[in-house]
């Protein structure tokens, strides 16, 4: 399978992409998959999941949410998902989002973990929260500084990994053919665990994802199948998402 079943908690999972192949598709399976996967066997409490939006709206997000059968509406109303959006003209400092991400994410882990009846027990490394940032590099495009950002996400790295939160961050690689120019990506690789790498291919709907392990993964660390560049899954993009296959043949995989 090229996707674990959920995000293990305080991992950073870093999705980078190109213009010609958006990864839009793996960031919202991510989500749905996620956020589908009852966290108490038997219970009623399920996994909460907090997208911090920096450059889609809300309505971007429903849209293509709904191609996986997901509702963000219900999931809002019943406080599964709560949803931030990042405006380009606010504060000068990302000190007060990275507050209110810190105090949703409290809250929703409170709610998460707070157990229903003596019955109700975690599943084993299934985070309580997720928490999704879309995506790192416009926050530099609305005027942050490099540094500024950087200062952000290690703050936010840390507060995940200390309260073993799972965090997912895609990040727009501009300039794909020289990454060794990219400050912010260089950064997201030391503090990353796993790096999902979508690549464009040269037909219209279709592109590669190749699975690398990051260099913060842990040794002992349950993960999927690593995918190098040289054998990278191929997909092809349909009205319902994404269809994957090995290289050369047709034959769905995932």
């Amino acid at each position: 399978m090229l996707f674990p079943s959920a995000p293990i908690a305080g991992q950073l999972v870093l999705i980078t992409d190109q213009l010609a192949a958006p990864a839009d598709f793996l960031l919202h399976q991510i989500l749905a998959v996620y956020i589908k996967t009852a966290a108490y066997d038997g219970a009623s409490t399920r996994p909460k999941a907090v997208v911090v939006s920096v450059s889609e709206p809300l309505a971007r997000w429903k849209a293509v949410a709904a191609r996986s059968n997901l509702n963000l509406t219900q999931k809002i109303e019943d406080q599964s998902l709560v949803f931030l959006d990042v405006p380009p003209n606010g504060p000068s400092t990302l000190r007060p989002l990275l507050d209110r991400v810190r105090s949703t994410v409290h809250a929703l882990r409170d709610a998460c973990l707070k157990p229903n009846s003596a019955s109700d027990r975690p599943t084993p490394n299934l985070s309580p929260v997720l928490v999704v940032v879309d995506d790192i590099a416009a926050l530099s495009w609305i005027g942050h500084p490099l540094s500024d950002v950087a200062r952000f996400l290690r703050a936010l790295t840390a507060l995940c990994t200390r309260e073993s939160i799972a965090l997912v961050i895609r990040h727009h690689t501009v300039i794909p053919d020289e990454p060794s120019q990219d400050d912010l990506l260089r950064i997201l690789l030391q503090l990353s665990s796993l790096h999902f790498d979508v690549l464009p291919l040269a037909s219209g709907k279709s592109g590669a994802v190749a699975l690398h392990a990051g260099r913060s993964l842990h040794p002992a660390a349950s993960t999927p199948p690593l995918i190098p560049r040289t054998r990278a899954l191929q997909y092809r993009l349909t009205d319902s998402g994404a269809v994957f296959f090995e290289r050369g043949t047709g034959a769905a995989v995932v």
